[in-house]
């Protein structure tokens, strides 16, 4: 990434054989520190930004079937949080594969109601209960801290996605779309029946 940097001119030559109204996707490395101790990234995404005036968002992907595994979640949740405050730019998470999530009211109650709704059964008998009864108590409750500050300040934002239908991939292009405000400038259309009325 270093070196891609160093060599930001080549970057922008082959970014300008495309036009102002394509979707570029950059598939980076999954070494999470490249987002959080090393600066290359960010310092990158502010060049493509502020000199080639790109408007870019962040998409980070978390595997779906880690909404079974609290432990799962909220380690992938962390990840995204991290890569999303080192990176200048909107974000949102991608729950990959999520066609493989056996309970699909599952994945409908994580994505309506937040991952505090399938990890965290009773906060109050948490905050009650004695250690010693309970032995998973401190993670239990350390998996309620997070996925509360998640939830309740709405840090994170889920999609899910599958490469097995064309309407996830369009959905998640939509909301990307959104982030960077895309088709602000797009005519509006307004929907048949309310143009009738």
């Amino acid at each position: 990434m270093e070196y891609l940097l160093e060599n930001f001119d080549w970057l922008e030559s082959k970014l300008s054989e495309f036009g102002e109204d394509d979707t570029l996707i950059f598939d980076c490395p999954g070494q999470l520190e490249l987002y959080t101790h090393v600066p290359c990234v960010p310092r990158i995404v502010r060049l493509l930004q502020n000199h080639l005036g790109m408007k870019l968002c962040t998409t980070f992907l978390v595997d779906a079937v880690s909404i079974h595994e609290p432990s799962k979640f909220v380690a992938g949740a962390l990840a995204g949080l991290s890569a999303m405050l080192q990176l200048p730019v909107p974000h949102v998470t991608i729950l990959s594969k999520s066609d493989t999530v056996a309970d699909a009211e599952e994945l409908e109650k994580f994505l309506d109601e937040g991952s505090a709704a399938l990890f965290v059964k009773d906060r109050n008998a948490l905050a009650n209960a004695e250690p010693d009864r309970t032995p998973n108590l401190p993670y239990e409750r350390l998996h309620a801290a997070i996925t509360g500050v998640i939830d309740d300040h709405a840090m994170l934002s889920f999609v899910p996605f599958t490469v097995k239908d064309d309407e996830c991939a369009a959905h998640v292009l939509a909301f990307c779309d959104h982030l960077t405000q895309y088709s602000e400038n797009a005519e509006v259309n307004i929907p048949k029946d309310i143009d009738d009325a």
